[in-house]
């Protein structure tokens, strides 16, 4: 009965409309210029940030119930850098296709520096001397990471208008 009728009001619809183009589908004028490059989309960043923030939450818990709040900067750190701004960037990439090179760029980039800056963090609150090098190299790569992805935004979105 559910299923006729449900049919029933299919049928009294009509045709049905085109789909839109897929998010990550490219065409010639979204590369940008980068020929024989093929499209990378922001899938891997959306989950990969997702993975560091359900990390970065257990971790959160874990240092709340332990009492271990001077641990409370690498939890942000991981959270941030490595859930928030991945998350970010895969939703960017997914809705403005780019340069497969650039993209891949970043993402590298991106995964080392929201790896090492709250390793780095860790090792720098619990008095580790490898602490200050891998914060410091952490820093710096997670910033040029944030510096590709302001040229792929900047590609990926033209000119402003007035």
């Amino acid at each position: 009965m559910v299923i006729t009728r449900s049919l029933r009001q299919i049928a009294r619809l009509g045709k049905p409309r085109p789909l839109p183009p897929k998010a990550n589908t490219v065409t010639k004028d979204d590369l940008n210029g980068f020929k024989g490059v093929r499209h990378m989309n922001g899938n891997l960043f959306l989950r990969t940030g997702v993975v560091l923030l359900v990390i970065g939450m257990g971790f959160g818990i874990y240092i709340g119930m332990t009492e271990q709040l001077t641990l409370g900067p690498v939890h942000a750190h991981l959270n941030l850098v490595g859930g928030v701004l991945m998350i970010v960037a895969g939703l960017f990439y997914n809705s403005r296709p780019g340069s497969a090179l650039m993209v891949r760029i970043h993402y590298g980039l991106h995964l080392l520096g929201a790896l090492l800056l709250p390793a780095g963090i860790y090792g720098m609150t619990t008095a580790a001397k490898w602490g200050t090098p891998v914060v410091g190299a952490g820093s710096l790569i997670a910033f040029l990471a944030i510096l590709v992805f302001a040229i792929n935004v900047f590609k990926g979105t033209g000119k402003a208008s007035a």
